[in-house]
């Protein structure tokens, strides 16, 4: 049975690879409906609905979902900040591979993405929003010439 599962699985995210997006999300819609709310299914119907540009809220719903089921699967996490990702929210995608890291300390994927993301110091002058023209004349002069 267990062999059955992991490759319906693998059959829904060849759709999802290869665009198939209205049918991966029947069947993951299914799958969600019949066996419980299972967490990967979750995952992966946020991650279909996503991708498709249908429901960026829901996806986003279901994607946490999923990590409140299963706190230790780092694809969870994965998932949901690519998600923030797409619709332009980098400072959520960072919280929630952070967020990732605290439940997976050490995870290689999670710490290779959140490299990926280019996490910015702290503005020189704390006291003085990030915008301010000091901050920026002074984020200019500790990072050097580009």
């Amino acid at each position: 049975m267990e062999n059955q599962e992991k490759d319906r699985y693998e059959l829904v995210m060849d759709m999802i690879r290869f665009k198939q997006y209205n049918i991966a999300i029947e069947s993951l819609e299914e799958i969600v409906d019949r066996e419980g709310r299972p967490a990967e299914a979750l995952s992966m119907l946020g991650v279909a609905l996503a991708r498709s540009g249908k429901d960026m809220k829901k996806a986003i719903e279901l994607c946490r979902e999923a990590i409140n089921k299963n706190k230790h699967n780092a694809s969870f996490y994965f998932n949901l900040a690519d998600i923030y990702r797409r619709v332009s929210q980098k400072g959520k995608a960072i919280q929630t591979i952070k967020a990732g890291l605290r439940a997976l300390p050490g995870n290689k994927r999670l710490i290779s993405i959140l490299n990926r993301f280019g996490v910015r110091k702290a503005p020189v002058f704390s006291f003085l929003e990030r915008s301010h023209p000091i901050n920026k004349i002074a984020g200019k002069f500790r990072t050097g010439p580009k």
